[in-house]
């Protein structure tokens, strides 16, 4: 009685072995690929040597510190970095940057998701390309489905 289950278990232990291999490629060959930041994503941005640096802001709201740092000739990235002074005890908070210069009461279209922000931790959200010379941040809470906070980009 043990003999045919064995010979039974033999086979479809031979036969994964040569499907999940197989399965597996096929998976990952057939996969969406993932988004990719476009250099081109910000109207009217040029890099240009003068405008490397970095602002920073507060927003009251939230208890944040902002920060967007200005790619140069030496790194062609941009970065917002958002650092809490406190927990904002608020669930799934994204981050979206738009290039509008007056916040609206929801996030726009045009709007780019930057990222999550979780806990009372610095975050750091890069972008290929320039900053923009005016926009507003925006805070969504995706557990609340609420606008949580905006901030408009301060002259640069």
């Amino acid at each position: 009685m043990i003999a045919p289950l064995r010979k039974r278990h033999r086979r479809m232990v031979n036969t994964l072995a040569v499907v999940l291999p197989i399965g597996f490629a096929a998976a990952i060959a057939a996969r969406p690929s993932w988004p990719t930041n476009d250099v081109e994503w910000w109207p009217g941005a040029g890099i240009e040597a003068g405008h490397a640096g970095t602002r920073t802001w507060t927003v009251d709201a939230l208890d944040l510190e902002l920060g967007l740092t200005a790619a140069g000739m030496a790194r062609p990235w941009s970065s917002l970095t958002v650092r809490p002074g406190t927990d904002p005890r608020l669930p799934d908070v994204l981050v979206y940057l738009a290039p509008s210069a007056s916040p609206a009461e929801s996030v726009p279209e045009d709007a780019h998701l930057l990222g999550k922000l979780a806990g009372a931790d610095a975050r750091t959200f890069t972008w290929i390309g320039p900053p923009p010379t005016e926009g507003c941040v925006y805070f969504y809470s995706l557990a609340h489905r609420e606008l949580v906070a905006t901030s408009v980009v301060p002259e640069g």
